[in-house]
């Protein structure tokens, strides 16, 4: 996990570098779109993480390796149920 002060922050090479390093999925979870401190930082991340993901799927790498997610900061306990349907996923994918 890398935490950033923004979702914006995480771009198309950092998630490149992730999949050619071997990781077997990027999921960039970020507040809600229309609640980005940084102005329209979440708005960006999410056409740019949605597009690096078309992009991987464009060179063989399996649709839903690469996910953008939204939520709110109260909730945390419905973040450790995303990330766990998120690696139920990625399970998957690889078996």
């Amino acid at each position: 996990m890398i935490r950033v002060l923004c979702s914006s922050r995480v771009n198309r090479p950092i998630i490149l570098k992730a999949i050619q390093n071997g990781v077997d999925g990027v999921i960039v979870i970020s507040c809600n779109i229309g609640n980005c401190h940084y102005m329209d930082g979440n708005k960006h991340t999410k056409i740019r993480t949605e597009a690096t993901s078309r992009l991987l799927e464009s060179c063989g790498v399996e649709k839903g390796r690469i996910k953008f997610q939204e939520i709110r900061a109260s909730e945390g306990n419905n973040l450790a149920k995303i990330l766990n349907e998120f690696s139920d996923s990625i399970k998957n994918l690889t078996q």
